[in-house]
């Protein structure tokens, strides 16, 4: 077996105060009900490993200053790059040395909205038009759409030093045709 088929542990957040853990580690989500609108709220995380994280969203922007002195050193396994239509998670080992993602993201939303439109959908849905992971496997052995879309394949014991020169990190325009063609699967 190469790896275990699902590593989620769901925890409701239903006090002020909430202890979580995982034997697998792995990044911490929170996830609002779609239509939920409270406004944001300010959460305090201790404990924790943190992970290389830049966002592109509305309402958080992670500048590129901060992104090279600060968020990609941060030990964590997993990067995150978020705006409001595109999400992607990889191995932090890829992106050390990975200087912009501030262009990647805005180039994903530009093709998000083309997709959006395609599709007859607001450009702005409530979820990720496309959320994007790699995997030491392929589930299906080939290109398959999904939430998230796993189409990339890595070896975690294969070092990279920390080069960004995955095709996984380039912009779309850059991206294998196949990628769009099974998002299309999934609307």
């Amino acid at each position: 077996m190469a790896r275990l088929d699902r590593a989620t542990i769901i925890y409701p957040v239903n006090n002020e105060t909430i202890s979580v853990g995982s034997p697998l580690g792995g990044n911490i989500y929170f996830e609002v009900p779609e239509g939920l609108d409270e406004g944001e709220i300010s959460l305090e995380i201790t404990g924790a490993v943190r992970a290389p994280f830049f966002s592109a969203k509305s309402s958080h922007k992670t500048s590129l200053e901060e992104w090279r002195n600060i968020e990609r050193h941060h030990p964590g396994a997993w990067a995150d790059f978020e705006s409001d239509k595109f999400l992607m998670q990889v191995p932090t080992s890829w992106i050390y040395d990975f200087d912009d993602p501030a262009t990647m993201l805005r180039d994903y939303d530009i093709a998000m909205d083309v997709i959006n439109d395609l599709l007859g959908k607001p450009r702005i849905h409530g979820t990720h038009t496309m959320f994007r992971h790699v995997d030491i496997i392929m589930r299906e052995g080939f290109h398959t759409p999904g939430y998230p879309m796993i189409n990339v394949t890595y070896d975690p014991d294969d070092p990279t030093d920390g080069k960004g020169t995955q095709t996984i990190l380039g912009r779309p325009q850059y991206q294998p045709w196949q990628i769009f063609h099974e998002l299309g699967h999934s609307h």
